[in-house]
Order: structure tokens, then C-alpha cells, then sequence
């Protein structure tokens, strides 16, 4: 499981940072979000098991489109902006977007195999 988690942490660090420029403080997806569940090669960990393992990590979606994002006490930043049925978060040179969909209030996505669940809070 250490090793689930280990690669989880790797993967959002590299996968969830930025994407567009522009005003979005009017947008739905504005917020804070924390991780609630992963999913990788079969296996699911809950949010109760991510924090029995100690790992957390959040995502700020600011107005100004830019975002924060801090796992296990470590942050970077970058963009993001709206797509679809949800929002791409980029690295800040616009590399390696991820896309989330919002479902039942939760942002969704897969980076590198792994399904990753965010709450807003």
C-alpha cells in the first residue's frame, strides 16, 4: 500500500499543476480541494485509508486561474481552466494537462493510470 501511495504522490506532483491564464472567479470550480479517494491497478484507497498512510494532498483553484497544490506539506503551483464537464489543471508551461470532470461534487480524473478524487470543501 506505501507503495500505492508513493506513486499517487508522484503523480500528482508531476500531473496537477497549471494550464490557462484568465479571469475565472465567477467559475463553479473556484475552491479548495482535498483529496478523498485514488485508484491505481485495481486497488482503492479510501480517503480514511490515505490518511491512516498519512498521505494528503489539496488543490486550490483560484479566480485569478492560477493553482496551488500541496501534497504531503510540499506545494506548487501553476494554471488551470474550465473545460467541458469540468477543468484541465497544466503544469505553468501548459505541459502534462490533466482533465477532471465534476460528479456528485467531486473533481475526477486519471494521470498515468491512477483515478484520483478531490472534494470541495
Amino acid at each position: 500500500m506505501k507503495k500505492i501511495v508513493s506513486v499517487l504522490l508522484v503523480v500528482m506532483s508531476i500531473c496537477m499543476l497549471a494550464g490557462c491564464s484568465g479571469g475565472l472567479s465567477d467559475s463553479q470550480y473556484v475552491g479548495t480541494y482535498q483529496m478523498v479517494g485514488a485508484k491505481m491497478n485495481g486497488v482503492e484507497l479510501t480517503k480514511e485509508e490515505l490518511d491512516q498512510t498519512g498521505a494528503k494532498a489539496t488543490i486550490v483553484l483560484n479566480g485569478d486561474a492560477s493553482v496551488t497544490m500541496t501534497v504531503n506539506e510540499q506545494t506548487t503551483t501553476g494554471t488551470w481552466k474550465e473545460s467541458d464537464n469540468g477543468v484541465t489543471i497544466s503544469n505553468e508551461d501548459g505541459s502534462d494537462p490533466a482533465e477532471f470532470t465534476m460528479k456528485d461534487g467531486m473533481l475526477t480524473g486519471t494521470a498515468n493510470g491512477m483515478e484520483m478524487s478531490f472534494q470541495k470543501q
